[in-house]
Order: structure tokens, then sequence, then C-alpha cells
């Protein structure tokens, strides 16, 4: 199953240690949705905007792992989504669509509220690391600390 990481899951070696058997495949964009922090971040609607993601393929028991870490279907559920290629694992230009399952938080279970430093800066080095464009990024964290 493909799987679209945009916060914590996008750690490499993170997920190495949570889901051993996923694969890293590369790099999309998911069209028509911004970040936002909700204490912990999550993406919402915005035909204007975009999040840099990265795709997984992943296993059953690597889906389970993901469902405790991201407290399913209490906090988040899951939606399919479809994304849009950039490069794959070895920095090779790929395009197309395709459809993947993402993680999204529930109606409900937060407001915009600023994210812990030490998980924004997580996020943030792995946004950096892989050359992603950081103004999303970094509208979601400033729209989060207007809110307090």
């Amino acid at each position: 199953m493909l799987y679209i990481a945009y916060g914590l899951n996008m750690d490499r070696e993170g997920m190495k240690f949570r889901c051993p058997t996923a694969t890293f495949l590369g790099i999309a964009k998911l069209n028509s949705y911004r970040l936002e922090f909700r204490t912990f971040a999550t993406v919402v609607p915005d035909e204007n905007s975009y999040v840099p993601v990265m795709v997984w393929d992943i296993k059953e028991r690597d889906e389970r792992a993901l469902d405790r870490v991201e407290s399913y279907p209490e906090y988040y559920r899951k939606e399919t989504v479809e994304f849009d290629w950039a490069f794959d694992d070895n920095h090779n230009e790929k395009s197309g669509k395709n459809k993947a399952m993402i993680y999204i938080m529930n109606e409900g279970r937060g407001r915009l509220s600023r994210p812990s430093q030490g998980y924004y800066n997580l996020i943030k080095f792995t946004w950096t690391e892989y050359g992603f464009p950081t103004e999303p990024l970094q509208e979601a964290f400033f729209d989060s600390k207007r809110a307090i």
C-alpha cells in the first residue's frame, strides 16, 4: 500500500524504527492541501496550496504500527488522496499521478496551536534535507503562532 507522510513520518530513521518493512519510494506534492499545526501536523483542503510529501510502500504490519502512532481512529483518520510524483528515491525525476493513504486529523481534535520546538525542528530538518520549499511549513508555523 502507498502511504504519504508530511510530518513526523518524513523522518527516514524514525520510520525505519517504527515500520521496519516500509520502503521509501520518493517525494511528491499533495496539491490542493495546506499544512496546519494543531499542536501536531495535519493537512486541510486548500485549492491554492500544496504540501510536499514523502511516499512510502508499507505493509500491513507497518500500517498497524502507524495506526498506533497516529492514534487512529480517535485522533487521526485515514483517507485516500491523489498526489503528483516529483522524484524517486534516487532523485530521478518522476511524473504522473497516483493515490495513497494519508492520516488527517479528525475534526474537533484541536485548533490551531503551536507545535513544540523539537517537533517543528524535526519536520523542518527533513524538509530542508530533501530540498522541499519551506514556505508551506513556515506559513503553517506562523499561522499557529497567531492563533495563540
